[in-house]
């Protein structure tokens, strides 16, 4: 499993921006299968599983109501900060499986968003 954090990025639709965000991280995991035979303490081989993709976001201001956004494959920008360090990427066919606004003791208002990688887009 490997976790990668970038400071902000967009979520777009058709080329359109939805959504501008702040503190990503994205999570891959490869889902490793060992094979052993017997009782061999090192596996004799390994392959990859069931891959999984999974982008968390800390903070989301949408330019559309989110709850609209149930079952839309949306792709995700991931952009240099500030300073233009770092790394770029897009993510495509990205599902958002959770959406959440809250309030903290400061009296800000924090939204968090899971997007998942859809494994057979349509």
């Amino acid at each position: 499993m490997a976790d990668y954090k970038f400071s902000v990025g967009k979520i777009t639709i058709d080329g359109d921006t939805i959504a501008t965000c702040t503190g990503i991280t994205v999570r891959h995991d490869g889902g490793a299968v060992e094979h052993r035979a017997g009782d061999y303490r090192y596996p004799m081989w390994i392959e990859l599983g069931a891959k999984s993709l999974e982008i968390s976001v800390e903070s989301a201001k949408f330019d559309v109501d989110p709850s609209e956004l149930n079952n839309t494959y949306v792709t995700v920008e991931l952009q240099t900060g500030a300073e233009g360090g770092g790394l770029t990427g897009t993510l495509t066919n990205m599902k958002v499986v959770s959406y959440e606004v809250r309030e903290t003791q400061d009296a800000f208002v924090v939204s968090t968003m899971v997007l998942r990688k859809a494994e057979n887009p349509v």
